[in-house]
């Protein structure tokens, strides 16, 4: 008889998993992310791991530029992706 790990009524754990491999670090913002989300973002949509990792490099590259190398338009993204993220 077949285990209930082999059953096909049972999901595999591993195809749950996001696409996107995450660095510790990366996941650590994105479960941290997610605590801020339940306490701030009770009303708005949680992203996935694949959204979250997306704005959150997008947020690490405008960062990286800093004040001076953005433009208007990058601020203005960089506020957005802020609170999107909910971060300082």
């Amino acid at each position: 008889m077949n285990s209930n790990a082999d059953s096909p009524c049972r999901p595999r754990a591993d195809a749950t998993l996001s696409r996107v491999s995450l660095s510790p670090a990366t996941h650590k913002r994105y479960l941290d992310y997610r605590a801020k989300h339940a306490y701030f973002g009770q009303n708005l949509k949680i992203l996935t791991m694949d959204q979250f990792d997306a704005a959150d490099r997008e947020h690490r590259e405008l960062e990286a530029k800093g004040e001076v190398g953005r433009d208007d338009e990058q601020e203005a993204r960089l506020q957005e992706l802020n609170r999107i993220l909910f971060r300082d």
